[in-house]
C-alpha cells in the first residue's frame, strides 16, 4: 500500500492499496501521475493526482525495481531485475519503445539531462 501523509501535519489521510508491495515511485508533474514500480509485478501501476485508487497499469518488464524520468523526451527508464535490463517506455503512448540490456541487476537508474 502507498500511505499519503499531509506534508504540513504528517497526518495520514489515505492508504492507497496496490497489488504488490511497492518498490519505487516516481512524480510525473507533466502528465500528473505517481508512478509506481511493485515487487514481482510485470507492470507499473498510475495513480492520478488527487485520486486514491490506482487507475490502470502499464507493461514494464519482469520485475520493475527502480524508475528514472526523462521530461524533456518524455521517456520511462525501469530498471528490470529478472530480464537484467533497462526498459524503455514512452509516457504519452504508455508503450515500451526499447530494451537495453544491461548484464546484471539494474540496482539504480540515474538521468542527467542537460
Amino acid at each position: 500500500q502507498v500511505l499519503q501523509l499531509d506534508p504540513d501535519t504528517g497526518v495520514l489521510q489515505a492508504r492507497i492499496p496496490t497489488q504488490g508491495r511497492p518498490t519505487a515511485m516516481l512524480d510525473d508533474v507533466i502528465q500528473r501521475n505517481v508512478i509506481i514500480a511493485e515487487q514481482s509485478r510485470p507492470s507499473l501501476a498510475l495513480l492520478p493526482y488527487g485520486q486514491q485508487l490506482i487507475a490502470r497499469h502499464i507493461a514494464a518488464g519482469q520485475a520493475p525495481s527502480d524508475l528514472a524520468i526523462s521530461n524533456k523526451r518524455r521517456l520511462l527508464y525501469v530498471a528490470d531485475e529478472v530480464n537484467h535490463s533497462v526498459v524503455v517506455l514512452d509516457l504519452p503512448s504508455e508503450k515500451i519503445i526499447q530494451t537495453i540490456e544491461v548484464g546484471s541487476i539494474p540496482d539504480v537508474i540515474m538521468i542527467q539531462e542537460p
